[in-house]
């Protein structure tokens, strides 16, 4: 039976493997590294025996007994035993059996345990890695991260103090040429502990008789030790210092609380090294509303717990109510019987300032505006049409001076001064075009009248004949984007009223004696758009989606898909 497997076991799992007998008894901390059986430099109280270093095994000074002790209690126990105890272990202690995942497990017992004792997952559940913890390696090559795992192994024979690698002073003893020197962790000789005239071997002097008189403890003069000083020893987190040999008296000692109230660190003891303070990464502040903020919770870093920024809840908005919540944080939930805007607050059937056929109605669409009923008046023979303000003038109507009434609806385009009609054969002379023919009913065959306009010196042209007054600037838009344009007068004109114009209107400004762009009077200006084609607020009858427009290159009038970017001249009538 190779009972040395035990030592190879979390000590949870040692317990339940040995029902209680040998947990007690598992080998005590070592003192310090030995040659083999029969090495007596140990001292009083301690033998060399093989135990556990890591997961190898080495020789090493133990209390005498300690480790045949743990041997005994299992020596009703072969292979098959340990491997069954540990597969029930496993299930008991999940978090424990991450260490058998781990372990190099001898021959004999790999065979034995289990693909679920073997490969048994850690408790996720208490996993700080689980739970997105942050690890804290900072300045650290070794030792915890504070989320269950490590920031760095040693290697060479250095030890992990502190979260660095260092090569532990007095670690061993062992010959040095004919002498006996303490050497450290990392093999490199240290203070010579006595001299060996005859020789040494295996760290001691031969044909050396020890000398210990008076002493309790340090060099017995052939490389050996008189006597070793209390080691330390934890208690929770108390430690008791261990005593140091000082003129082979045992001396120092006393106990330090390795807890220092600092939440934002993980306290630990350890019998060698004394307190340790890793970092950890908790919350040390919970989330909280005061004073009209929200605080986020804070976390550790660093070893402190950084200061936390409240961000105000207030929105500055009427109709909004700013609330707090510890989890959630701030939210501006909207008052019932508002609508929220574009980030204006507006009362339920409040109207759109700059569309008077769309309203607030905050029960169905609070967060943008809705059409009132079709067929609500929104002006003077004007109805709302799907949230937009149309004319319902089809009734016989007043035309403006100069007009001819045209279809009992509109008004036809003033006179143009025009006296040559097209044809298929080219320009003719319009009174060559009898009423009954074809060609007939072109500009020429109405009364004349020269055009007439006005720069007025504040952005806009008077057209003398009709009255109206136009924007002398132009943009260019697509066609629902450029009636809003005119009725929310965008470029801040004079006046009230401005409108995108009908067909019939604009067609009264083009100026058909030219041939080229631009085909308007010069009191609109002399240059050329980069836009030639402009819209009318009048809708192709036949089409939703196409509205009139008059081509300022030639005069042309069609109709064009209301999606494109045309050119825009605002109207309005004049005073």
């Amino acid at each position: 039976m190779r009972k040395d497997l035990l030592l190879l076991l979390p000590a949870a799992l040692v317990a339940q493997v040995c029902g209680g007998g040998c947990h007690e008894s598992l080998p005590a901390e070592p003192r310090f590294q030995c040659s083999g059986p029969g090495d007596d430099t140990c001292g009083p109280g301690y033998e060399c025996a093989r135990a556990p270093d890591g997961r190898e095994y080495a020789w090493w000074c133990m209390p005498v007994g300690s480790v045949a002790d743990a041997w005994k209690a299992a020596d009703s126990l072969d292979v098959a035993d340990v491997a069954d105890a540990v597969d029930i272990a496993v299930t008991d202690h999940p978090a424990e059996a991450t260490d058998i995942r781990d372990t190099a497990v001898p021959d004999g017992l790999a065979d034995a345990l289990t693909d679920e004792a073997r490969d048994a997952p850690g408790d996720e559940a208490g996993d700080p890695s689980a739970e997105g913890c942050v690890a804290q390696c900072a300045g650290k090559e070794c030792g915890p991260d504070g989320c269950g795992g490590e920031c760095g192994t040693c290697a060479g024979g250095e030890q992990c103090v502190s979260g660095t690698c260092k090569c532990v002073e007095n670690d061993h003893k062992a010959c040095c040429g004919d002498a006996v020197c303490w050497y450290d962790s990392c093999g490199v000789v240290g203070e010579q502990t006595a001299d060996c005239p005859y020789g040494c071997t295996e760290g001691k002097c031969l044909d050396c008789t020890p000398d210990c008189t008076g002493k309790e403890c340090g060099d017995d003069g052939c490389g050996g030790e008189c006597g070793t000083c209390a080691p330390g020893s934890c208690v929770g987190l108390a430690w008791t210092k261990p005593k140091t040999c000082v003129a082979g008296a045992c001396t120092g000692g006393g106990t330090e609380s390795c807890e220092d109230l600092n939440e934002c660190t993980d306290d630990t003891c350890d019998a060698t090294w004394g307190c340790g303070h890793e970092n950890n990464a908790v919350e040390c502040a919970p989330a909280r509303c005061e004073g009209g903020k929200h605080y986020a919770a804070a976390y550790c870093s660093g070893g402190t717990c950084p200061a936390q920024t409240g961000v105000a809840c207030a929105d500055g908005l009427a109709c909004t109510v700013d609330t707090c919540d510890a989890v959630a944080g701030c939210s501006n939930p909207l008052s019932a019987g508002w609508c929220l805007i574009e980030g204006v607050c507006y009362a339920d059937g409040q109207a759109n300032p700059g569309n008077a056929c769309q309203v607030c109605a905050s029960a169905t669409q609070p967060g943008a505006w809705s059409a009132v009923a079709a067929g609500t008046s929104c002006g003077t023979n004007a109805v709302c049409v799907a949230g937009l303000c149309e004319s319902t003038c089809c009734t016989a109507v007043e035309c403006p001076p100069g007009y001819q009434a045209w279809d009992g609806c509109h008004c036809k385009v003033v006179p143009t001064a025009v006296t040559q009609c097209h044809t298929d054969a080219g320009l003719v002379d319009c009174t060559d075009i009898a009423q009954d023919q074809e060609w007939y009913g072109q500009d020429g065959h109405y009364d004349t009248e020269a055009l007439s306009f006005t720069d007025q010196g504040d952005g806009t042209v008077k057209d003398n004949r009709t009255g109206l007054v136009w924007s002398k600037a132009t943009s260019s838009k697509i066609w629902t984007d450029a009636k809003s344009y005119c009725s929310q007068n965008a470029l801040g004109l004079p006046g009230s009223g401005w409108r995108l114009p009908e067909v019939y209107e604009l067609m009264a400004i083009v100026d058909y004696s030219k041939g080229s762009c631009p085909m308007w009077h010069p009191a609109f200006g002399t240059s050329c758009p980069p836009w030639q084609w402009f819209w009318s607020s009048t809708p192709v009858p036949w089409s939703s989606s196409n509205a009139f427009a008059v081509y300022f290159g030639d005069g042309y009038v069609s109709g064009s898909d209301v999606g494109d970017g045309y050119g825009v001249r605002c109207v309005r009538a004049g005073s």
